[in-house]
C-alpha cells in the first residue's frame, strides 16, 4: 500500500532541490520542505487534519558515489494514521472483551453474532474501507507528486 520510490541521478543535490522548489510553481498546490537530508512533499492547503488523507511523500536525498539518490515512500498524515489505528484498536479491544466475558454458555460463533460484537466487527471493517478508499482517491495526487519528482531529476 505504501508505494516507494528510488531514483538515482548524476545531478547535483543543490540542483535537485532547486528543481523541486521551481516545480512548485508549476504544481502550485504542492509544498516541498527539505531539512538536513529529509524531504517532504505534501499538499499546500489547510491544516493537516483537514487534508490528513491526502498522500504525503517522505524521503531522503543523499549524495552517494558522486550521484544524488532519492529514497522515499508515500503515506497518509500521521494524525490520520493515528486516528484510524485508535478507532480500529478500541473496536478490537471491545470485541476481545466481549469474547472474554464468555462463561462457557455460548460458543464463539454465537458471541460473534451478538449485536454488540457485530457492531464492533462492522466498525473495524468500515475504518479499513475508509483507509482503502482514501488511498485509492489519492492516486491522482500521488501521480502529481511523482511527476514533480521525476521532472526534478531529469
Amino acid at each position: 500500500m505504501f508505494k516507494s520510490i528510488s531514483i538515482r541521478n548524476t545531478k547535483a543535490l543543490e540542483a535537485v532541490i532547486s528543481s523541486l522548489d521551481d516545480g512548485t510553481k508549476k504544481y502550485n498546490d504542492l509544498r516541498v520542505s527539505f531539512n538536513d537530508s529529509n524531504l517532504k512533499i505534501s499538499r499546500r492547503q489547510g491544516p493537516a487534519i483537514l487534508s490528513g488523507f491526502f498522500p504525503i511523500f517522505v524521503g531522503t536525498l543523499k549524495i552517494k558515489d558522486g550521484t544524488t539518490l532519492l529514497n522515499g515512500y508515500f503515506r497518509f498524515h500521521m494524525i490520520a494514521v493515528g486516528l484510524l489505528l485508535g478507532f480500529i484498536g478500541s473496536s478490537l479491544i471491545n470485541l476481545f472483551n466481549i469474547l472474554a466475558q464468555n462463561n462457557g454458555d455460548a460458543s464463539v460463533i454465537e458471541l460473534l453474532l451478538s449485536p454488540r460484537a457485530l457492531f464492533e466487527l462492522q466498525f473495524s471493517g468500515l475504518c479499513i474501507l475508509v483507509a482503502i478508499f482514501a488511498w485509492l482517491g489519492g492516486k491522482p495526487f500521488r501521480q502529481r507528486i511523482q511527476n514533480l519528482i521525476i521532472e526534478a531529476f531529469e
